[in-house]
């Protein structure tokens, strides 16, 4: 009898040691469950904050290609501008050049024109 009481108590005690293993397993489980969790809720935040700046940037770049876009659409223009103004100073250059000649012309006709008159006087006294 002894012995089966011994061998009873032997039960117990490893029916014990297994409960009290068996609800420490489960808490470092539970615990597990629980830091797996959090660190997914982590991760989330992490992935939510990469994407608002992932966004953010978005835009800043395409604020950033339209500013480029505009600046090279002024810098085109201006070039055209400087382009047609040069042609113009060309095209005043080229009147200046003709007027100057015309005038030179019309300088030189009336003082044939002059002569021939004063040569008609002179030939008539």
């Amino acid at each position: 009898e002894d012995a089966a009481n011994v061998a009873r108590l032997m039960d117990e005690l490893d029916d014990s040691i297994n409960a009290a293993e068996k609800r420490r397993l489960d808490e470092k489980k539970e615990s597990m469950i629980a830091e797996e969790k959090r660190l997914i809720e982590e991760k989330t935040k992490i992935a939510a904050l990469l994407y608002d700046t992932e966004k953010r940037l978005s835009i800043q770049l395409e604020k950033f290609e339209e500013e480029t876009q505009m600046l090279k659409d002024d810098r085109a223009k201006a070039e055209a501008e400087r382009l047609e103004a040069e042609k113009r100073i060309h095209e005043i250059e080229l009147s200046r050049i003709r007027a100057e000649r015309e005038a030179e012309r019309l300088e030189r006709h009336f003082d044939e024109e002059k002569s021939a008159l004063i040569a008609k006087l002179s030939e008539a006294e």
